[in-house]
């Protein structure tokens, strides 16, 4: 077990084995502030490590020729700590990876989207309210770009997704505001269709400004990549996650998204799966009733079956150089549409 890798301070990777295939397992750890673990990462973390000891004993008792890695990886709320870890030359010799995140539902090819945090900073100029004609209100402005933003959701393709809030709009009721914030996220099924959103955004944005003769900056912060669900590797998942006696929806009739997430990014660069599984609660993660579900027994035994099932999918892809190619050329072909 080594820490404090890959330039993330409280990264974690440990390894069984030598040579190739080599399967990478992630595991998280990071809770929500005020509510803690409302997106379940302390049962990613419990997944990861026990399918990590399962797959390492299994190498050991049947002499496998291939390693399995446990990284753990923090910051995935926000702070991208996989792609960090992925530039710093995490998976560089990595054949495919794997994790699963509790729901409230099964589903082994879920829809994740791209995604991009920024922040458009307006400034104007202050005064005293009574003499709003001397001054530049660059709350107005902010308020102005949100209602152009809200105004653009009718041009925008039903896939697409942006939410925003203003997170500075002045100090006083009496001073006209010389700078004001806006804070957003957008998100898009492909990491290509980012670029064509945000592009209407930073018009709204401009056009605001423009028209209260405020100036604004905006800023882009992290950027996760849609999830690609490696065929092979799910088909796997699947047949050990049915036979274990869950219940799978039927992605293809239950077309919705669950978010994004830095996981995204490891799958552009190497074949991987993402399955969620159910903790049996109608609540839908960053809530305090799923954190509460998150806890509990029942969410633990889930959290340990599907650790077994990851386990068994990772030992069939070591164990059979057939499946291995399959995995590599689903994963050839899946980025091909993603360009």
């Amino acid at each position: 077990m080594r820490t404090y890798l890959y330039a993330a301070a409280t990264s974690e990777e440990a390894e069984f084995g030598s040579g190739h295939p080599h399967a990478v397992i992630f595991s998280e750890y990071d809770a929500l502030p005020q509510i803690g673990h409302a997106c379940g990462h302390n049962l990613i973390a419990i997944v990861g490590v026990c399918s990590f000891i399962l797959t390492a004993r299994k190498i050991k008792e049947k002499r496998i020729i291939g390693k399995v890695t446990l990284l753990g990886s923090p910051a995935e709320e926000g702070g991208g700590g996989k792609v960090i870890m992925i530039n710093k030359g995490a998976i560089e010799d990595v054949d495919f990876a794997v994790m699963a995140h509790p729901a409230p539902f099964n589903s082994m090819i879920p829809r994740v989207l791209a995604m991009q945090s920024l922040t458009a900073t307006f400034k104007g100029q202050s005064c005293h309210a009574t003499q709003p004609w001397n001054g530049k209100n660059a709350l107005d402005a902010a308020v102005l770009a949100y209602t152009n933003c809200n105004a653009l959701r009718h041009a925008m393709k039903p896939t697409w997704r942006m939410h925003g809030i203003i997170s500075k709009g002045g100090e006083k009721p009496n001073i006209v505001p010389s700078e004001a914030q806006l804070e957003f996220l957008v998100r898009t099924p492909l990491s290509s269709e980012l670029k064509v959103l945000l592009g209407k955004i930073e018009n709204c944005f401009k056009a605001a400004a423009s028209s209260l003769e405020c100036e604004v900056e905006i800023s882009y912060c992290s950027a996760y990549q849609n999830l690609i669900s490696n065929t092979t590797l799910a088909n796997i998942f699947r047949k050990y996650f049915s036979n274990s006696g869950e219940d799978i929806i039927d992605e293809k009739a239950n077309p919705f998204f669950v978010g994004s997430t830095d996981f995204g990014d490891v799958t552009h660069h190497v074949p991987g799966i993402h399955p969620c599984f159910s903790i049996r609660t109608d609540s839908i993660p960053h809530t305090e009733a799923f954190a509460q579900v998150s806890h509990t027994k029942e969410a633990f035994k889930l959290a340990i079956n599907t650790s077994v099932c990851l386990f068994k999918t990772i030992i069939e892809v070591l164990s059979d150089p057939s499946v291995l190619k399959s995995v590599k050329d689903d994963f050839d072909a899946q980025i091909k549409l993603e360009d």
